[in-house]
């Protein structure tokens, strides 16, 4: 559900990353954010601030290299032009794309491309589909995609520190825009919404929000789990014994609530 880190992982496995899946989500902070608009339409779990998560995959060994447009600019359509290109450089090279919104607003694997200047991406069913390169063109009015290659991985002190501040950062609110909630208060507009007596969130919403932050707790847990385990620190292992029994509760909970949705 979680396509951007999800796409990470996948990236991971084509540059010989050699990391697991958990390390990831985590190191990239992306297992410990929570992103709720107040009526819980779908757009929570990727309507935030990416800045940070692209550099905390750093940490893991990918460097994510970022490619946004708006509409509103008066080089919009040189900049599609510009960013089809770089997507023909990097799948010549080997390196992979990840882009946005080339059929729904989510993130897709890009796979080629071809003379008509139209991207080569895999559907959610796994089917090969096409789109015009000036076609990529959201509904908020922009083009991006996520050019990924091999960086210098941090040391693994260095990696979980960086990713349990980001925790903290999202806890208290960091990392939005102004129309939507983070962290814990994203919690609470969660539930507020839910207790209307009659709640607005689409069906979609609700149950997008839940699978997708339900799959980031998971990860959260094995993260911690791998954190403890790579650090080997006596004096932290009660530590991350709280953390990940507390994870777990959450984890376990939007579960259930996936299941309920």
């Amino acid at each position: 559900a979680m396509t951007q880190p999800a796409g990470l992982v996948t990236c991971a496995k084509q540059l010989g990353v050699k990391e697991s899946a958990s390390w990831i989500y985590g190191a990239s902070g992306f297992a410990f954010a929570l992103n709720i608009h107040p009526e819980i339409c779908p757009s929570g779990p990727t309507a935030w601030k990416h800045e940070a998560t692209d550099k905390l995959a750093g940490n893991t060994g990918l460097k994510v290299d970022r490619f946004f447009v708006e509409r509103k600019q008066s080089d919009y359509a040189e900049k599609q032009l510009e960013m089809f290109e770089k997507a023909q450089k990097s799948i010549d090279s080997g390196q992979p794309v990840i882009g946005w919104e080339m059929r729904h607003p989510d993130f897709y694997p890009v796979v080629g491309y071809n003379a008509d200047k139209r991207y080569l991406f895999l559907d959610y069913d796994g089917s090969l589909q096409e789109v015009a390169y000036n076609k990529i063109d959201s509904d908020i009015g922009i083009s991006m995609a996520l050019f990924v290659d091999k960086s210098n991985s941090a040391d693994d002190r260095q990696t979980v520190l960086d990713a349990l501040v980001f925790a903290l950062e999202v806890g208290n609110g960091g990392h939005r825009y102004q129309e939507w909630i983070s962290g814990l208060a994203g919690y609470n507009a969660w539930i507020a919404a839910l207790e209307k007596e009659n709640p607005t969130p689409a069906g979609l919403g609700q149950t997008y929000n839940a699978v997708c932050w339900a799959e980031c707790r998971h990860h959260a847990v094995k993260f911690l789990e791998e954190a403890k385990k790579r650090l080997n620190n006596k004096q932290l292992n009660s530590h991350f014994d709280d953390a990940i029994e507390n994870y777990r509760e959450v984890a376990e909970s939007l579960q259930q609530l996936t299941r309920l949705c």
